[in-house]
């Protein structure tokens, strides 16, 4: 009876690992380095969002202060989803790559290398903002690995493991700040990215905690989890082999 009991337990963990670690491996499928920003209640003039990190928690070999390139993209939905391309140079003595607040917050594309592309969509109709959003493309992007510029590792959840907090300042065509929001927080929530409304910055997370405790282990502490669950699943193997009885 209490053998019966024991292989009961072993199999319902066997299980429920299986499926701990099933999502995290199902959710490799997608590039981590892609980031969507969706914006909402921007103050008028806004062309971009640019995220502001603390420079304290930036890694020493990734600090670098330059200038960045913004794609800007109008998207008229009242004529046929017509778009006009304009590339925005926002350089190192513009407001927004000169800015530090009092708690040591900066721009993250100015000062840091993480940030290999920016594209800032934002779609009109009747001559009326409609929608803000951008995509961001991290150094290390799947897209960015065959470039100069890529970074292994530098990701979404890198962001989230590297940075306590995460502002995001609302940028003009020029590189003028129109206003910064101050209210942080984040979550499971889905779709994953990263979400500027007003004066709060949320980032969602998508998966579920499993997932993003999977992201933040080292690849070593990867191998040392598969390692450990294949022997775990030998351990159940063996609980089942029948045993020969002495005659």
């Amino acid at each position: 009876m209490k053998k019966t009991f024991l292989r009961i337990i072993l199999i319902l963990i066997a299980i429920f690992a299986s499926l701990c670690l099933a999502q995290p491996f199902s959710a490799s499928d997608y590039d981590d380095g892609q980031v969507s920003v969706s914006v909402s209640d921007a103050p008028e003039g806004t062309a971009y969002v640019e995220l502001l990190v603390p420079i304290f928690d930036i890694p020493e070999e990734h600090l670098k202060t330059h200038e960045h390139k913004i794609k800007f993209r109008k998207i008229d939905q009242s004529d046929g989803g017509e778009s006009a391309d304009t590339q925005l140079l926002i350089d190192t003595d513009s407001e927004i790559a000169k800015y530090v607040d009092e708690d040591g917050y900066v721009s993250l594309m100015a000062h840091t290398d993480m940030v290999h592309s920016y594209t800032a969509f934002i779609k009109h109709r009747n001559n009326e903002t409609a929608k803000y959003s951008s995509n961001m493309v991290l150094s290390g992007s799947v897209d960015v690995r065959k470039n100069d510029g890529y970074c292994r590792g530098i990701d979404f959840s890198y962001l989230q493991r590297t940075f306590r907090k995460i502002k995001a300042a609302y940028v003009d065509e020029n590189g003028h700040i129109l206003g910064v929001t101050s209210s942080y927080s984040s979550g499971f929530d889905k779709p994953r990215g990263i979400n500027v409304s007003g004066d709060s910055v949320r980032l969602a997370r998508g998966e579920s905690l499993g997932g993003y405790l999977w992201e933040a282990l080292t690849p070593e502490g990867k191998f040392i989890v598969i390692a450990v669950f294949c022997i775990y699943i030998l351990i159940v193997i063996a609980a089942f082999k029948p045993q020969k009885r002495s005659k």
